[in-house]
């Protein structure tokens, strides 16, 4: 590992920072870091760790890390192996789910640097960043597109109109038996031609950042009219541009045709 040489003070002269030194001083200013024997046992931590889980360093000196970690964290298989691996070299890094002092969910991007000195791992140093709000964004987010994902027919697009896949609802309320069927197709294969006579501009100002809301004539595989009630959102990047088409659809067609319409969702 890269922190275990020293520069040596000769002839009375000033004593040399390393670069190891300016580096790991770099990443105490910057990081929430935190050291620990290679038994997991807390040794010292800075003050932005101290200040993101909310305890005081002689809180935390000489306590084990699990006292850091939710039980269902450290009751895991993959905790057992932790600390072992980390003493016999291995590198730990990702995103961890750990616990403040109050007991809150803190979830940090870390990684942990088994440090060794002579061939032998001395110490673990540990730097992490607070990603909790949007890790926990992220969650809500997930949790909702998969609820409309359950109860709804999904469809993504190129925002040309390239189709690129579809959830099972969609598959079935179109008749279609893969995604396959349908992946690299045009929207145009569920539409009539009367549709793109009318709206021709229909991809180009979804491309734009462009939503559409309302009631849809399709046609499924079978050639047979079906009607959505469906909105075509779409989803932009980082910069601001549109990447894609989210459509979320129901199946509308029964309150078209009445009771008597064969229902072909």
């Amino acid at each position: 590992m890269f922190f275990t040489r020293k520069d040596k003070n000769t002839n009375n002269e000033k004593p040399t920072v390393s670069e190891n030194d300016v580096l790991v001083n770099a990443m105490s200013n910057f990081c929430a870091t935190i050291y620990f024997l290679p038994d997991g046992t807390i040794t010292d931590a800075n003050p932005l760790f101290l200040s993101t889980v909310g305890y005081s360093l002689e809180e935390l000196k000489g306590q084990h890390h699990s006292m850091l970690c939710p039980h269902e964290i450290t009751s895991s298989e993959d905790y057992k192996k932790f600390w072992p691996k980390l003493a016999s070299n291995q590198c730990q890094q990702g995103t961890f789910l750990r616990k403040k002092k109050d007991g809150a969910d803190l979830w940090l991007e870390a990684t942990y640097f088994p440090i060794k000195v002579d061939g032998d791992v001395v110490k673990i140093m540990k730097i992490a960043s607070d990603i909790t709000t949007a890790k926990q964004l992220a969650d809500n987010q997930e949790a909702v597109y998969n609820a409309i994902n359950r109860s709804n027919a999904m469809i993504e697009f190129q925002p040309d109109g390239t189709v690129i896949t579809a959830n099972d609802n969609f598959l079935s309320a179109m008749k279609f038996n893969s995604v396959k069927e349908i992946a690299g197709q045009h929207h145009r294969k569920f539409c009539k031609d009367q549709f793109y006579e009318a709206h021709p501009h229909f991809w180009a100002e979804l491309a734009q950042g462009e939503f559409k809301t309302g009631q849809f004539e399709r046609i499924n595989k079978q050639g047979n009219t079906i009607w959505l009630e469906a909105s075509y959102n779409p989803i932009f990047n980082h910069a601001g541009k549109v990447v894609k088409i989210i459509k979320v659809a129901s199946d509308i067609t029964d309150q078209w045709y009445g009771p008597t319409f064969v229902d072909i969702s």
